[in-house]
């Protein structure tokens, strides 16, 4: 299996059966393969998983931890961000930024200020 993305040259910190802090394993390398992490098997290079589309990404060092998510949320911050407009971390254009805080102005128009 060939990987679409390896991120090599670095730390990737990954909590596979860790059950505790101590059990913590790292890896130099990460790859992911149709939105899914891959590994390479233990004892092979991330290369074994380099194929002719595969981009390769160096960390320089830097550390990773996939599938952290920072799933905690402070509730009156919570509250007013969820009751009001979102753009939902979409990535916009300028344009499509005015299209979207247009279209949450017109939504609402009779509510002032």
């Amino acid at each position: 299996m060939k990987a679409d993305v390896i991120f090599h040259n670095g730390e990737v910190i990954t909590l596979d059966g860790a059950s505790s802090a101590r059990e913590i394993r790292a890896r130099d390398s990460i790859a992911v393969k149709d939105g899914r992490v891959i590994f390479p098997e233990d004892g092979k290079s991330w290369k074994s998983l380099e194929g002719f589309t595969t981009e390769t990404v160096n960390l320089h060092g830097c550390a990773v931890i996939p599938g952290l998510a920072d799933c905690h949320i402070h509730p009156l911050w919570g509250a007013r961000t969820l009751s009001g407009p979102s753009l939902a971390y979409e990535p916009l254009s300028l344009e499509r930024t005015i299209e979207a805080i247009r279209a949450f102005l017109d939504e609402d128009a009779g509510a002032g200020p």
